[in-house]
């Protein structure tokens, strides 16, 4: 969680919630480890970043490998 680097490309952290407070430093805080912050929205997108997470760990027990990440690419 500390090195989101991959190469020339960063890692994405998503998050969501109903305290723009909270998400501010957890933005703040998060930018400092390196990461690449996309806000979801209310906590009522915690849901889809559950199922995301469950993506992520998902690959890694079937690949036996936990350094990989998630990048948002926009236009």
């Amino acid at each position: 969680m500390i090195d989101p680097q991959f190469g020339d490309d960063t890692a994405t952290l998503f998050i969501a919630g109903n305290n723009e407070k909270a998400k501010e430093e957890t933005t703040k805080l998060a930018e400092e480890f390196g990461w690449t912050i996309e806000d979801l929205g209310g906590i009522e997108q915690a849901f889809f970043l559950e199922a995301f997470a469950s993506l992520w760990i998902n690959y890694g027990f079937k690949n036996n490998h936990w350094t990989h990440a998630f990048k948002f690419l926009k236009r």
